[in-house]
């Protein structure tokens, strides 16, 4: 795909996501594999880019169930904030009431920096630039470690 065209791309699924957080909600699985686009206009560009799979979108706030460390070198566009026993470099984690009672669970609240960094690495890998910005909307390694710079749980 051309230079010119990723950022027409871009442009649409930043659209996409401000408008799911507008109205309260991450997208919670941002990466390729989950951006379509329903034809190529008359420049040769992706055109109706839209995110798909809303299977793991949750309210902003909410609590969100985390990922178990398994597949923690597989699911390289997923923040570190939202494994078993991994550190919290969002500071997303928080305090939830458990449903039926009996105490409460900590866990990472939906928030919008998860699909942003999500997003950010998926830019990243295509332009390399993702992390300077980053680092300005949300502080030095702000996300953690993601893609093959993450280290091995297990020897």
């Amino acid at each position: 795909m051309p230079w010119r065209c990723y950022r027409k791309v871009y442009n649409q699924v930043v659209a996409g996501l401000q408008c799911m957080w507008d109205r309260g909600w991450i997208h919670n699985d941002v990466k390729a594999g989950n951006i379509f686009y329903e034809r190529i206009g008359q420049d040769g560009c992706p055109e109706g880019v839209v995110l798909a799979d809303f299977g793991l979108s949750r309210q902003i706030g909410h609590s969100i169930r985390p990922f178990d460390e398994e597949d923690y070198m597989s699911a390289y566009y997923v923040v570190e904030s939202l494994f078993y026993g991994m550190e919290d470099p969002l500071k997303i984690r928080k305090s939830f009431e458990k449903k039926n009672g009996g105490g409460s669970v900590v866990r990472a609240a939906a928030d919008k920096k998860i699909d942003l960094c999500s997003f950010a690495y998926m830019i990243d890998s295509i332009w390399g630039k993702a992390e300077r910005t980053l680092q300005k909307i949300l502080g030095p390694g702000a996300c953690g470690p993601m893609g093959s710079g993450r280290r091995k749980l297990y020897p």
